[in-house]
């Protein structure tokens, strides 16, 4: 719970009308810094960005 609340408090001293959260690991990694963890804790989205032009081509090799 204190991790939660530090994240908030130091959300919340920004300044400005935008602010871009990034995250490091996986969308569930299970740790207590996951994106779905810092996501639920701020109240913000989640935008998955994902180059799926590497999958394709592996999944085409494949076939």
């Amino acid at each position: 719970m204190a991790r939660r609340e530090g994240l908030r408090r130091n959300y919340h001293c920004g300044e400005g009308d935008i602010c871009f959260v990034k995250g490091v690991v996986g969308l569930y990694d299970g740790d207590s810094y996951s994106i779905a963890m810092v996501a639920e804790a701020l109240d913000l989205p989640v935008v998955l960005v994902v180059d799926a032009k590497t999958g394709i081509e592996v999944w085409l090799r494949r076939s």
